[in-house]
């Protein structure tokens, strides 16, 4: 298990160091035109791929969880959810209460939110309530501000819930279920306010917001790739059991739905592709300096995830306002390389901090609480 969990720490390292990326050049560009320094498209397409990250972190999360528990199908899930929650919660609610000061502070560290900077007293208390219960998506003004990137922790909080189930179900019902969904899914995008009424907007907007089934694809994924890594393709497969079922019909039908539903930005054809280059490359790499690099950064990329946003923040604010550097950060290789440098040491510093104060005696503690179930 050692081993298979090592590999798994090297794939979060290499996801979390793209969501850096994609940030980083999002900051550095801001700070090359306040420098009056020229951006190039091509660098910032480039570093902006980072984003599949958050893909590959749903493929990684499936394909562990069925990893444990696949074997497992009569573990009790009260153990289950204890272990989940230990690992997410706690820095759920420290990062959101971080949001909620920042929200009411004046400094540089002042959180970007327009929609909720300008709520009364009692509509913040609900949106803060909302998101540490991982329901933010469904009250507008709430979704993606008061934690930064929060809105993949809670999608993949709700391919937690769907996972006993998932994993029980038959392929080709999955699939049926998966097709109607994400149609429904798909066209509930273009419904009108004037089409549907206030109260069935407001709930089509927030399921598109949840981006369940954009990202509930990646998780199965990951189920399956644990379930049948050693699964090879053949040209007998494709004709016995592809061409010739209702099986090839699904999945093609599926694959169709899943490139043709919004996807954070981006297009799950690049997507799938970043997944299994990065898998392939993993997988044939023997550096072993690198593999742990990536794995040490992997191990903490949670506590990463939410705090690079902080860094990357106070970090663009500072050099704006004290006007240093501005001919060096007129680079935007080098205002991207001073942003992602300084927010990935910085985070991962404080990773190692909160992991051994904060997360592992929780983690351990929830291991202790779900054994005795």
């Amino acid at each position: 298990m050692k081993k298979h969990s090592v590999e798994i720490d090297i794939l979060r390292g290499v996801a979390i160091l793209g969501v850096i990326a994609i940030h980083s050049i999002f900051n550095a560009d801001q700070l090359v035109a306040a420098s009056n320094g020229n951006i190039n498209r091509v660098i910032t397409s480039i570093l902006n791929q980072g984003k599949y990250g958050v893909e590959l972190f749903f493929f990684i999360s499936g394909w562990l969880l069925t990893s444990i528990y696949s074997e497992k199908l009569s573990t009790n899930f009260k153990s289950y959810w204890i272990k989940r929650v230990a690992r997410i919660y706690p820095l759920w609610i420290i990062f959101a209460s971080i949001g909620l000061v920042r929200l009411q502070t004046n400094s540089f560290l002042k959180l970007d939110a327009e929609l909720i900077s300008s709520l009364d007293h009692t509509k913040t208390l609900i949106v803060f309530i909302l998101t540490i219960l991982f329901l933010s998506f469904i009250f507008p003004y709430s979704w993606n501000t008061l934690i930064p990137g929060g809105w993949s922790i809670q999608s993949e909080m709700a391919h937690y819930f769907v996972f006993r189930t998932i994993i029980k179900m038959k392929f080709e019902k999955i699939l049926l279920i998966y097709i109607i969904m994400g149609l429904l899914t798909f066209f509930s995008q273009f419904l009108t306010l004037q089409l549907t009424g206030q109260f069935a907007y407001n709930l089509i907007a927030a399921w598109l917001r949840l981006n369940f089934f954009s990202t509930v694809v990646y998780f199965y994924l990951g189920m399956l790739y644990s379930k049948y890594s050693d699964f090879k393709l053949s040209i007998e497969w494709f004709k016995n059991k592809f061409f010739k079922t209702k099986l090839g019909l699904l999945i093609t039908v599926a694959a169709f739905v899943f490139l043709i539903l919004p996807l954070n930005f981006g297009h799950n054809i690049i997507a799938i592709f970043f997944i299994i280059i990065v898998m392939i490359v993993q997988k044939n790499i023997r550096i072993n300096t690198l593999n742990t690099f990536l794995a040490s950064i992997g191990k903490y990329s949670y506590f990463i995830y939410f705090c690079h946003f902080l860094i990357i923040k106070g970090l663009r604010e500072l050099l704006i306002l004290s006007n240093i550097f501005l001919d060096v950060l007129s680079s935007q290789i080098a205002a991207f390389l001073v942003i992602f440098i300084f927010s990935l040491l910085g985070s991962y510093t404080l990773g190692l901090i909160s992991f051994a104060l904060i997360e592992k005696p929780i983690i351990n503690y929830g291991k202790k609480l779900a054994s005795g179930i």
